[in-house]
């Protein structure tokens, strides 16, 4: 019991230094909080990215299909003419219409490659925002750790308890982010 009184002395003698680096603690926080929401708008505007790059891929491989229905179609109905017709203009003209098919076709089946590439770089973050869940958890930690110091020493605490609220919220954001970047990756 006698260390409970030499601490009060102390922390009393020092309180204008403990609340300089309350304030400084709590500034580097919120700064912290700031760049921790910047991130994870960041990380937000990626996933929709990733949404519509799969909405497009969906959209492509619905022409896709078409496209080459349009190939065996054209394809069977240019087999079908004879040689006086394939060397008259309507062979002409199914000859081109195929040439134009095939070409929309592989230009659909590049595209949707592409966007596969796209959304695999995309998808492959969640390790970097994962460490960002992990670096706002041990500021949580450390700020519920400093909390409860200050706290048993008499200090206010409800700017402090404010900031880990906040931190919490933000890694309640990372997480619904993460979660649905990885159910995206499926």
């Amino acid at each position: 019991m006698a260390s409970g009184p030499a601490l009060s002395l102390q922390i009393g003698a020092d309180s204008s230094g403990l609340k300089q680096e309350l304030g400084q603690a709590a500034s580097e926080v919120r700064n912290f909080g700031r760049s921790a929401q910047d991130t994870a708008s960041q990380v937000e505007s990626q996933v929709e990215a990733q949404v519509r790059s799969l909405a497009t891929a969906a959209n492509y491989k619905k022409e896709l299909r078409a496209a080459t229905m349009e190939v065996q179609n054209l394809t069977m109905a240019y087999r079908q003419l004879t040689e006086e017709q394939r060397n008259s203009g309507l062979g002409s003209a199914i000859a081109e219409q195929l040439d134009a098919a095939k070409a929309r076709a592989a230009e659909l089946k590049d595209s949707i490659g592409d966007l596969n590439d796209e959304i695999k770089n995309m998808a492959s973050d969640t390790s970097s925002m994962d460490a960002i869940n992990q670096g706002l958890s041990l500021v949580r930690d450390g700020m519920s750790a400093f909390i409860a110091i200050t706290g048993m020493a008499g200090a206010n605490t409800e700017k402090f308890e404010q900031v880990v609220k906040d931190v919490g919220q933000v890694m309640l954001t990372m997480n619904a982010i993460i979660s649905a970047t990885n159910a995206l990756q499926k």
